[in-house]
């Protein structure tokens, strides 16, 4: 889906309006780095990591895709 959407944007798309539209709306590498932590400690985390559902469960309406 992002490779799809990327090749109907103008270069300069705005990056994080392009990263919502996709589904992410967090920071991944914060994520990942909480949940290295979690998996170094033995604990798992109850929401998975992230702290957004994840980005293939996420359809953007017509009012955000302007």
């Amino acid at each position: 889906m992002a490779a799809a959407l990327a090749s109907l944007l103008p270069v300069d798309a705005d990056r994080g309006k392009f990263l919502h539209a996709i589904g992410i709306h967090g920071d991944p590498i914060a994520a990942k780095e909480r949940i290295a932590a979690a998996n170094r400690s033995g604990k798992r985390l109850a929401d998975g990591g992230y702290e957004y559902a994840w980005a293939f469960t996420y359809a953007p309406s017509a009012e955000e895709m302007k």
